[in-house]
């Protein structure tokens, strides 16, 4: 399997034959997911039992190695690693996304083709004959890619929990019931069986009960899909309006016991507190839609890609053919009293005058052009100078959002 597999396609073969459209439509956060593959599938990540253990050795401090048996989870240091798994143990290194370049282009794909505006993060585990995880759940969303070696999974075909608030062992249902009684529960009953052999994953959804072991040793890579709520879409949208308000930037009052009222509040902090709730209905009363679509989009563009180059393009010619690889989404926004535009494709994002709208628009519905055609996406009628477009399309050719077409003499290969 060739390793040169664009953004685009990466994710989709991991997937495949699902598609991204019936995976999130049929699957995402509703029902769990096996899907059989061949021991090949997955050849391009490069990784083995030899691999892990190696990079488990080298790991710096600051990555998460851990040794697990039944439900203790014991963080260890690189080196003791191998003597752990001998000794029946199984390691989980998290964040091998941030140590393994193919690992970190995996992470990368599955938030590019989804869309996912959480974070994606990749733990790998090495685990010994017949040893895994008790039955428990997740509080995310995981996809498992299984590397070498088997292991069986017994798991909920549906969550038992919906959107759990975190993660849980079977054994401590009890005290979860008794802290979220508002939250229904199942039991780990009635699961599912599927034995994961190199080349298969499986998806599983928030709050799904699973329970796994090792058949002779399991090498597996768990995808991560951080949650990213409208809760916290909305609290980071408020605190964006509050924060230009001097009252909100400051510390709570203070006030002596012997002032404070049985009440808990005296006149004085009765009336502070009331404005301050009067400013938070007039700052949600001026939140729109746009607020959040920007906040959305630049949750699902923030991840790393190979940098771009920051060298200048040789200038653009009015016969150049032009090509957007990938969507461009065009958000309205405010800045400073001023109209914006804010693009977004892939991680990059640009902030425009709102006044290129008409342009921007007529640029993400093409994905092929000749330079020169761009002169007639005026909202005036009137052809736009040579010069401005010339500009502005060499402006988003350095930020990554569309490229010149090689000519054909270019892409020859040379006898």
């Amino acid at each position: 399997m060739e390793q040169s597999r664009s953004i685009d396609s990466l994710f989709a073969s991991v997937i495949a034959p699902v598609t991204a459209r019936s995976f999130i439509d049929e699957w995402w956060e509703r029902k769990s997911l096996y899907i059989a593959g061949s021991p090949e599938k997955f050849a391009d990540l490069g990784l083995g039992r030899d691999e892990f253990l190696e990079i488990a050795r080298m790991s710096p401090r600051s990555t998460i190695l851990t040794a697990v048996s039944g439900e203790q989870i014991t963080p260890i240091s690189g080196d003791q690693a191998l003597g752990l798994f001998a000794a029946g143990m199984t390691l989980c290194l998290s964040g091998l996304d941030r140590l393994h370049a193919m690992s970190r282009r995996y992470a990368v794909a599955a938030k590019a083709l989804l869309g996912h505006a959480g974070n994606v993060s990749i733990n790998c585990y090495l685990s010994p004959h017949e040893r895994g995880f008790p039955a428990h759940f997740d509080d995310h969303s995981v996809l498992i890619l299984q590397l070498a070696g088997s292991k069986r999974w017994h798991f909920s075909a549906t969550p038992a929990a919906e959107f759990p608030p975190q993660s849980l062992f079977a054994s401590k249902l009890a005290d979860f019931r008794q802290r979220f009684p508002w939250l229904p529960v199942g039991d780990p009953a009635q699961l599912r069986e599927e034995t994961l052999r190199p080349g298969d994953a499986l998806y599983l959804p928030p709050g799904s009960w699973h329970v796994t072991s090792a058949s002779d040793y399991s090498l597996a890579l768990t995808m991560t899909f951080g949650q990213l709520t409208f809760q916290r879409l909305a609290a980071t949208a408020l605190d964006q309006a509050l924060h230009r308000r001097a009252a909100w930037r400051c510390t709570l009052p203070l006030e002596t016991p012997d002032a404070t009222p049985p009440s808990g509040l005296s006149a004085r902090l009765q009336q502070e507190l009331a404005a301050r709730l009067r400013e938070l209905a007039d700052a949600v009363s001026g939140l729109t839609s746009a607020d959040f679509v920007r906040l959305w989009r630049a949750a699902i563009a923030d991840f790393d890609l190979p940098a771009i180059s920051s060298e200048a393009p040789a200038p653009l010619l009015p016969t150049d053919r032009i090509v957007r690889d990938h969507p461009i989404v065009c958000v309205e926004g405010d800045k400073g009293g001023e109209g914006r535009i804010y693009l977004f494709c892939l991680n990059q994002t640009l902030e425009v005058p709102a006044e290129d709208r008409f342009f921007l628009e007529r640029l993400a519905a093409c994905e092929s052009f000749v330079a020169e055609e761009a002169i007639q996406w005026s909202d005036t009628g009137e052809p736009l100078p040579w010069e401005d477009v010339a500009e502005a399309l060499e402006q988003l050719m350095l930020a990554g959002f569309i490229r010149k077409q090689a000519s054909s003499s270019a892409q020859a290969t040379p006898h």
